[in-house]
């Protein structure tokens, strides 16, 4: 997976604007081969579970009591994000408020399915695609173009009607 590690504190103003755009990025791609894991540093776990439920943050929280971590990226200034590609090998290193439009442009260059803003979306090529040369064809043979049936039966929804999830709590 890609991973956009951020180190924060529950003071951090700048960490507590980033918050929103990362639970939207978090909640649109973590499906698929993307994660955040936040992390706080040295802070107290009844100050995190506060501030992880008051922010509805719903990616993992991990706690640095000791400040181990943080001390392995030597943050100057708080939030630090840290990105790292599917190999591991960090690819940015951002200090300071991270604007949503910045990500998306770095996830952009590690996923494929990722549009960086002011960027169009990649053209899918489909079996409709072809159509008009299969109706082509079989209007040259004398026949209708053959059709395929592109629904698929209703299933019941999951989860709730809302299609809300909770929060995971850290312990």
């Amino acid at each position: 997976k890609v991973v956009l590690l951020n180190f924060f504190a529950t003071w951090c103003k700048p960490c507590m604007q980033e918050i929103p755009s990362f639970v939207k990025v978090y909640n649109g791609l973590k499906e698929k081969d993307f994660t955040i894991l936040a992390v706080d540093i040295q802070e107290g776990p009844k100050v995190v579970k506060e501030f992880i439920k008051k922010n509805e943050i719903t990616f993992p929280v991990l706690m640095d009591s000791l400040g181990k971590v943080s001390k392995v990226y030597q943050p100057v200034n708080l939030p630090l994000s840290v990105l790292v590609d599917k190999t591991g090998k960090i690819v940015m290193r951002h200090e300071g408020y991270l604007p949503e439009d910045k990500l998306l442009s770095e996830l952009s260059k590690l996923l494929p399915y990722v549009v960086a803003p002011g960027e169009k979306a990649p053209v899918k090529e489909t079996a409709k695609s072809h159509e008009p040369a299969k109706a082509q064809e079989a209007q040259a043979q004398g026949g209708a173009p053959e059709q395929e049936s592109t629904m698929a039966p209703e299933q019941p929804s999951p989860g709730p009607a809302s299609g809300e999830s909770k929060p995971e709590e850290t312990k």
